[in-house]
């Protein structure tokens, strides 16, 4: 069959998946004939982007050529990078060249007035648009009547719109907002009804949502207590996706989600702005929380977070253990898929003194078809004082039920555990005890491919440690997952006997050669990287990894050697293994050219006396392992040094 014959639909699936690969390649494709410049052109001329000056803009869209009128095939335009050109007032010819548009984005641009002005009174010539995207809120009542005087004007076509400054009066019927039965085509609504704007209090959003039938998707965003909600129910049959944003939500809302939205959404994202710790799980029903809970067990995607942004140092504001455990039963019934996900635990441990000013989120659950995310704050003080011995750690700021049907402790695939900077010395936490806590943690969830931990020790030093299956986790930047829902720990599948935590990485200028010793008995590290790290003063500068027999590769930062370099500093390496002693002295060439160079030990023989040993200490580092292949030393953020094992190096 010649390509000409191909469907339509096929050129596009075949098109699509080549700018998928390189987007080049398909500009290539366009190229051929007429024939594959029409199927290509609405793939690369889809978003058309303007910035800067207008008239230029112009001059290149008035010069198309008939056979390639890209406009033609433009589908959103997009504006920003304007703030220089307000006062050229050009920019209602620039939509006449593109008839397909259907999303104008204005939420960068600085001239949105004069487009919104410009496409008054234009629903015959833009029947195509759909969807307007401004700011969340305008300065002036002025530039909002602009705004909705163009929206309304194409209200019979718009599938989208965005509503904020409630209390600005707008065809005499701001307070229940009528006018939103006048959108006869409306499938998408955002609504933000916000202190820093001009808002409604005694307006009920999610009453208003009623006046639209055909409802795909909505967004609130409530400053304020939802108002009376009516008994008579509208109609949410077409709803897919809801996100609220409310300072609390109740029992009463609760019940109105249940009986009036569908069941099984494709997403559902709620969060409360202004609730304690306690509140939620101890001011409403149980049986509503636990029947909410089973909803949210059938929706694809859920993301529910409580947080509260209170002044007040109030100790409620986070988690307790005990708080905690009262939370699991809604927890488990809102996860429940009908299969066991892999979970994702993200700890935080946080002086109640310290969190009050932040706006986080005490407890954040987050959920698709096949992963799980679990993340909470507690209170480090309250937590501690509850803990005995620190082989229960895991089970206090872990609470897991063992009734709960889906979640299991072989469900746990990743655990990361994030402390705040102490404010008394109580508060924290030994590198040493971390290392029985990961050995805890081991032990317990055996499906465990991932351990982060950041803590604070002794006289407040920080110090980072993390395990895994796979070296790529260990390098990604650390901090909390949930501010990136797809980038967790890329745990495929469960740990098997063959995958073993075998990379380590620690970032500390306190850890001790009897903390790499218990490191060592509990683990088979194959790579391991320590950053950060530091001798004693006084303390000779040998590094003894001959314990690590499994390991192959180190990298080490001798940050600690920086102000040494320019004196020559010497490294002597041990393979116990093999018995071999190399030397290394670093070097620095004509030019700039500066590297480490092999030196025989009959060179560095005055090492052996003790003046010499107490006069070159300071520029000397011992490294003694017992079949390590590569060893690695950074500076900074640069590798200066790459020693291979004599025997491996094929070179």
């Amino acid at each position: 069959m010649l390509f000409q014959h191909v469907p339509f639909e096929i050129n596009q699936k075949i098109f699509e998946y080549v700018s998928s690969l390189d987007k080049s390649s398909l500009k290539n494709c366009s190229t051929v004939c007429k024939s594959w410049y029409q199927d290509t052109a609405y793939i690369i001329y889809h978003t058309f982007t303007l910035t800067g000056d207008p008239n230029l803009c112009i001059s290149v869209l008035s010069n198309q050529v008939n056979e390639r009128r890209f406009a033609n095939h433009v589908k959103v335009l997009k504006a920003f990078n304007d703030y220089k050109y307000r006062g050229i007032n050009l920019y209602d010819r620039i939509t006449q060249f593109f008839p397909s548009l259907r999303v104008l984005d204005l939420s960068n641009s600085d001239c949105k007035i004069i487009y919104l002005k410009s496409m008054e009174n234009k629903c015959q010539t833009m029947h195509n648009l759909r969807k307007i995207k401004v700011d969340p809120y305008f300065d002036d009542m002025y530039k909002f009547w602009v705004y909705f005087d163009c929206v309304y004007s194409l209200r019979h076509t718009l599938t989208y719109l965005e509503l904020f400054d409630l209390d600005y009066n707008i065809r005499n019927s701001h307070k229940s907002l009528y006018f939103l039965k006048d959108f006869i085509n409306l499938k998408e609504i955002v609504i933000r009804n916000l202190k820093r704007g001009v808002p409604d209090e005694s307006v009920s959003l999610l009453q208003v949502l009623g006046l639209v039938p055909g409802l795909i998707r909505f967004s609130i965003e409530n400053d304020f207590e939802e108002g009376t909600l009516s008994s008579s129910k509208p109609v949410y049959s077409c709803l897919e996706e809801a996100t609220i944003r409310v300072p609390s939500f109740n029992d009463r809302l609760m019940k109105y989600v249940l009986s009036n939205f569908p069941r099984a959404l494709k997403k559902f994202d709620l969060s409360t702005t202004n609730a304690t710790a306690e509140d939620w799980i101890r001011r409403n029903d149980r049986g509503t929380i636990e029947s909410f809970g089973t909803y949210l067990s059938e929706i694809e995607q859920v993301e529910f977070s409580i947080k509260n942004c209170g002044r007040n140092a109030d100790n409620r504001i986070l988690f307790s253990p005990s708080i905690l455990k009262e939370y699991w039963p809604f927890i488990s019934k809102a996860l429940f898929t009908g299969r066991i996900p892999k979970c994702h635990v993200s700890i935080s441990l946080n002086p109640s003194a310290y969190h009050s000013r932040q706006k986080w989120a005490n407890l954040s659950i987050k959920k698709t078809h096949n992963q799980v995310y679990i993340g909470y704050i507690l209170d480090i003080n309250r937590t501690l004082q509850s803990i005995n011995q620190i082989q229960n750690f895991i089970d206090t700021v872990f609470p897991f039920p063992q009734e709960t049907l889906t979640l299991k402790k072989q469900t746990i695939s990743s655990i990361e555990i994030l402390c705040k900077p102490p404010y008394v010395a109580q508060s924290s936490i030994p590198i040493s005890d971390s290392i029985h806590i990961l050995k805890s943690a081991i032990t317990k969830y055996t499906n465990l491919t991932y351990f982060h931990f950041d803590n604070y020790g002794d006289y407040g030093q920080a110090y980072n440690i993390k395990f895994g299956t796979k070296l790529q986790d260990l390098e990604k930047g650390y901090g909390p997952y949930q501010s990136v829902f797809h980038d967790w720990p890329s745990t495929d599948s469960k740990r098997s006997s063959e995958q073993k935590i075998t990379y380590a990485l620690i970032e500390s200028s306190r850890l001790t050669m009897l903390d790499l010793n218990a490191i060592s008995i509990m683990f088979d590290i194959e790579h391991l990287e320590l950053l950060k790290y530091k001798f004693e003063q006084g303390v000779e500068r040998v590094m003894d990894l001959r314990c690590m027999e499994s390991l192959r590769t180190l990298v080490l930062d001798i940050g600690f050697l920086r102000y040494q370099f320019q004196y020559g500093v010497v490294i002597r390496i041990e393979f116990e293994k093999d018995k071999l002693v190399r030397w290394y002295k670093w070097y620095k060439e004509s030019g700039s050219f500066i590297q480490f160079k092999n030196f025989s030990s009959r060179f560095l023989s005055g090492w052996t006396s003790e003046a010499t040993k107490k006069e070159e200490s300071k520029k000397f580092l011992a490294i003694q392992c017992f079949d390590v292949y590569e060893i690695d030393l950074l500076l900074g953020n640069c590798v200066i040094g790459k020693f291979i094992h004599p025997l491996k190096d094929i070179n």
